[in-house]
């Protein structure tokens, strides 16, 4: 196999490895040559980067970094440049983040650096977040009808 040929020829690369899985009740590889698909997919599936393929000298060597493609925070303000707000489910979708407490808490900690607002004070599912402004640290008596100056 070479990195050319990876995703069209179909091979057991580790003939032991394909033995071993077959063993399985339900394998996770059905076919010869489905493990870099499953593995890229999975790996994908969870936000994290793809396994990066190259050979060294006659050796075919996969990297699989358990990193993630974006932080949660990046993932979070990148969603918000395009879509203008954001709820904690649209926030575990982008960030592969389960558990809603875990959001919030993310949520928590981007409000403490002004990263964003939260837009309505409710402890609803419906809260949602937008990106901070600099209008935002302004004083709110500034817009108060006290404020203004009559003529």
């Amino acid at each position: 196999m070479t990195i050319k040929n990876l995703t069209t020829q179909r091979a057991a690369r580790n003939g032991a490895v394909q033995r071993i899985l077959n063993k399985f009740k339900n394998p996770p590889n059905r076919d010869v040559g489905e493990g870099i698909k499953t593995a890229t997919e999975a790996m994908t599936s969870k936000g994290l980067e793809k396994p990066t393929f190259s050979e060294v000298g006659n050796c075919f060597v996969v990297t699989i970094k358990h990193e993630k493609l974006a932080t949660a925070e990046l993932a979070i303000m990148e969603f918000l440049e395009t879509n203008g707000t954001i709820n904690n489910k649209q926030a575990r979708e982008i960030t592969y983040i389960d558990q809603d407490w875990k959001v919030k808490f993310i949520f928590r900690k981007m409000e403490q650096k002004k990263m964003i607002i939260q837009l309505k004070k409710r402890t609803t599912s419906n809260t949602k977040y937008r990106k901070r402004t600099p209008a935002d640290d302004l004083p709110s008596d500034l817009f108060s009808s006290e404020s203004v100056p009559q003529p």
